[in-house]
């Protein structure tokens, strides 16, 4: 359960808007705010952005690992990424019980008001790459974008794809190395 604030429905607009920029000062007090949330929600949440619980700001927080600091994303924008990875099943508070396929970069450079970031395939482990596709997540849901915009759909009325055709998903690669 959420302690102080409220998780709002997946269907408020607000959860579907994108959020506005924020100062530096106010991005640390919201943070804090939203470390509390993951904490409270543990071991379910490992990331949370500010409009899930009703503020309209570009904050949020990744928190994998109790001994690991917490990534604050204060303005967040995302300036280079690559190499897709094969799509992973994601959860969402926003979404309980549900899990949907997403396709995320291996690795992207993020600008915030805290500074500039990389996540992904320069640290191979699997912690890393849970990371990279937390803070894209994150990312998305303050963009106004959640998993179920950008989930995979089944392919309905069409053929299979052959292994060397391209992937549905958009990734570029060869379907035999992406979601087969």
């Amino acid at each position: 359960m959420l302690s102080n604030y409220k998780l709002i429905p997946n269907d408020q607009e607000l959860l579907h808007s994108p959020c506005k920029s924020v100062s530096k000062r106010k991005g640390l007090k919201i943070a804090d705010i939203l470390l509390k949330e993951i904490k409270a929600n543990k071991p379910i949440c490992i990331g949370m952005a500010s409009n899930q619980i009703g503020l309209n700001k570009r904050v949020a927080v990744v928190h994998i690992e109790p001994t690991d600091k917490p990534i604050i994303l204060i303005n967040p924008v995302i300036i280079e990424k690559e190499h897709p990875l094969k799509a992973m099943h994601e959860g969402c508070m926003s979404f309980p019980n549900q899990q949907k396929k997403v396709v995320r970069y291996g690795w992207i450079k993020v600008e915030t008001k805290l500074g500039v970031y990389e996540f992904g395939k320069r640290k191979p482990s699997f912690n890393d790459y849970l990371t990279c596709v937390a803070v894209q997540h994150e990312i998305d849901h303050l963009n106004g974008v959640t998993i179920m915009d950008k989930c995979l759909q089944p392919m309905v009325g069409t053929k299979k794809p052959k292994r060397n055709s391209p992937c549905h998903c958009g990734s570029g690669n060869k379907y035999k190395n992406c979601c087969l």
